[in-house]
């Protein structure tokens, strides 16, 4: 900024000693004195923030960035969802003298970025990158029992208590390439924008089992004896899609070749069970040509 004062002055002294020998001209002469003079001071100070920028270390570089993701998975998104619908809303449609019911929902966690990016100008870049997400852990338990008796499928088996239990888990990552724009400012910092497309790849998995326990009556011939019958069940689904993705972030040269930065990075939902995710991570990159 100093430059741009120092110029300017001498642009100012320049114009206001011409102005003193030329104090009789025509209006229309001083309008034109007046645009070469903004016109003169715009290139001045344009230099000047290109002179700064110019410190900017351009080329390669590599980082990574670490914080916590949500892919914002629930059960509606799981292989065979459904079937939990329907086993809970018949599980619920029981009378039971004692009942419990535990469900968890989690979707978030510690993810991470590897990336590598070249920075051809000191505000344009583009960036390849990795991001893993946390597993989606989605389970749910429910137990009743009575001492209701009535038969299962057809089987003579008195029913006084049943356990329905499912577990999900969501397994996503995606590879990004993404165009950055950089927005450098004073003593080190700058912020940035990012836009591009992620390649999403999701695998899903649903295991449930249903138990069925209660006690077979006595005949002449027997004693009452427990017994029980379990159905166990798995479904899985691998889903891989485009999606549009972009960011926000704020950066700081902790010396000319290792910027640190903090961020937000969204990959948006377009169709399919492939739901938006999130990602706000502290980085650390690393530029070759320092």
């Amino acid at each position: 900024m100093t430059e741009v004062r120092v110029y300017t002055y001498f642009i100012n002294v320049v114009f206001t000693v011409r102005k003193e020998s030329n104090f009789y001209l025509k209006g229309e002469y001083m309008l034109k004195k007046t645009l070469l003079r903004l016109t003169l001071v715009g290139v001045v100070a344009i230099s000047a923030v290109s002179l700064a920028n110019a410190a900017t270390v351009t080329g390669p570089y590599i980082g990574g960035q670490l914080g916590w993701g949500d892919i914002h998975a629930s059960t509606g998104d799981l292989p065979g969802h459904s079937n939990i619908t329907a086993a809970v809303n018949d599980f619920n449609a029981v009378n039971w003298q004692n009942y419990s019911a535990s469900v968890k929902n989690a979707s978030s966690g510690l993810a991470g970025r590897l990336f590598l990016g070249y920075q051809f100008t000191p505000n344009w870049a583009v960036e390849l990158g990795y991001l893993k997400f946390h597993d989606a852990d989605l389970k749910g338990d429910y137990t009743g029992s009575s001492n209701l008796v009535g038969s299962e499928e057809g089987m003579s088996i008195p029913t006084n208590g049943e356990n329905y239990s499912y577990k999900g888990v969501v397994k996503e990552h995606a590879f990004d390439l993404v165009g950055k724009g950089i927005l450098p400012l004073e003593n080190g910092f700058s912020l940035y924008g990012k836009l591009g497309i992620a390649y999403v790849q999701q695998t899903s998995t649903l295991n449930q089992s249903t138990t069925h326990s209660g006690i077979v009556p006595p005949t002449a011939m027997t004693t009452p004896a427990p017994t029980s019958v379990t159905v166990n069940q798995r479904y899985s689904s691998d889903t891989n899609r485009f999606l549009p993705e972009f960011g926000v972030g704020a950066s700081y040269d902790i010396t000319s070749n290792m910027p640190v930065d903090l961020s937000w990075t969204h990959i948006q939902k377009t169709s399919g069970t492939i739901e938006s995710a999130d990602f706000i991570s502290l980085g650390l990159a690393y530029k070759f040509n320092a």
